[in-house]
């Protein structure tokens, strides 16, 4: 039998690199084709979250991590053994990983073509929030790609959901007959809060802390600037043919998207547009206006839902996290995007729906952001006029009125309530005196 050939020293090598995507890139082109293979089985951790390895060597190695820690942690359950609090966690990542690149059930007419892709695949990252993006169609091949960053209360286990989203993108996206690359990016601490319960706070497991600072979004923008870099030194399309790289958009939503605003400011985003959807702020005090985010001339897009209550928060000062990328003064492209429905205080529920169905196919917002994803113009609305923090305040004084009224409808009904039943009490006992009376 042949001797398999010796493994390369991966990890020197790739700490010599220094993080350099293109020269991790070029170092893992000089590799045969066996050793290769050799390091996606013996360092699959390693060879499937570095930036700068191929997509589909990527997915290899973050499968045999994912497979290993299936097969490790059910044969502990099998055998009887008890999982310790980190061991369930990382075991309900790796099953939310393993479901992720499943092509939607509801898919009509079903899909058997979508190439998916699990790029990153870090189960016990982030304290076990964990980290893993899922990739519709191959970001080195494609004509457009375009990275989806999620906000609060996403993590590790709710990558499906996420996942949905850029599969509706996706979906949309290779429509006019260009290939298309839509990926989920969970690779980043978003902050964990249920906006739903938003007063079960701090709660258990809950960082609502950083849900009001620019932490998270300041750390996530390095991280996302690098992973972007990476699909920068992958994309093989044929420069030297008259071909261009892929367009690649990055889409940020809620405190994704300051977290998207923090790359391209932080970081200089190698992004060929810069969409801000959902948006509590365009990131800090030093972001004032598109031109800080130092993208294209033109390409910086955002859209808001009138009854999207996160897009009220965006405010300058040491409160919030920087300006209302769609106001008109800030200078982003701003298109259209459904209103939403109104809604109270007792029905927050609906005002959740309003801030998280951005990527519905029923709405105006996919097809224009659709749109962005194909280096198309989108159909602009022009920014808003009134002040982020202004809605926020009149929506506060509306339900104080509305509270009051409903009040006060309500106690003027239970009088009338109580009214009649004691009307109701008299008369019987006026027929009883009756009926008794000789």
């Amino acid at each position: 039998m042949a001797t398999p050939p010796a493994s390369p020293p991966c990890g020197a090598e790739l700490t010599r690199l220094g993080g350099d995507p293109e020269a991790i890139n070029l170092w893992w082109n000089d590799l045969t084709r066996a050793e290769r293979e050799a390091l996606k089985i013996s360092d699959p951790d390693l060879i499937g979250n570095t930036n700068g390895i191929p997509t589909g060597d990527r997915d290899d190695a973050n499968r045999t991590s994912l497979e290993r820690d299936l097969d490790d942690l059910q044969a502990k359950q099998d055998a009887g053994e008890e999982l310790s609090t980190e061991e369930q966690k990382l075991l309900d990542r790796a099953k939310a990983a393993r479901d992720s690149p499943a092509i939607p059930a509801a898919a009509d007419p079903p899909d058997t073509e979508t190439d998916v892709n699990l790029l990153v695949y870090q189960p016990g990252a982030f304290g076990g929030d964990g980290a893993v993006a899922v990739s519709y169609g191959d970001p080195d091949t494609a004509d457009n790609t375009a990275v989806i960053v999620p906000g609060i209360t996403n993590d590790g286990t709710n990558i499906a959901g996420q996942g949905r989203d850029a599969y509706t993108l996706h979906q949309q996206a290779i429509r006019n007959g260009e290939s298309a690359a839509t990926i989920a990016w969970m690779g980043y601490d978003a902050p964990s809060w249920n906006p739903e319960n938003a007063l079960d706070w701090p709660g258990d497991g809950v960082d609502m802390g950083s849900v009001i600072t620019e932490d998270k979004a300041e750390a996530g923008g390095k991280l996302l600037a690098d992973f972007v870099d990476g699909l920068r030194a992958t994309d093989t399309i044929d420069v030297e043919n008259g071909d261009n790289k892929s367009n690649l958009t990055v889409i940020g939503h809620s405190y994704g998207s300051t977290t998207a605003a923090h790359a391209a400011h932080d970081h200089g985003l190698d992004a060929d547009a810069l969409t801000l959807i959902g948006s509590p702020g365009a990131g800090g005090d030093d972001v004032n206006s598109v031109r800080d985010l130092n993208m294209p001339e033109g390409k910086v897009y955002a859209g808001a839902a009138d009854n999207d209550f996160v897009s009220w928060l965006g405010r300058d000062g040491d409160v919030g996290m920087g300006k209302d990328p769609t106001q008109a003064d800030f200078g982003a492209n701003v298109f259209s995007v459904d209103p939403g429905a109104e809604f109270h205080a007792d029905d927050i529920g609906q005002g959740v729906t309003n801030h998280t169905s951005y990527f519905e196919p029923e709405s105006q917002s996919p097809a224009n952001l659709t749109d962005i994803v194909q280096g198309e113009q989108p159909n602009l609305t022009g920014g808003r006029t009134r002040d982020a923090n202004d809605m926020a305040t009149d929506w506060v004084k509306d339900e104080v009125k509305y509270q009051i009224e409903t009040e006060i409808d309500t106690t003027v009904q239970e009088a009338k309530d109580v009214y009649n039943d004691g009307k109701g009490w008299v008369d019987d006992r006026v027929d009883d005196f009756k009926d008794l009376w000789p």
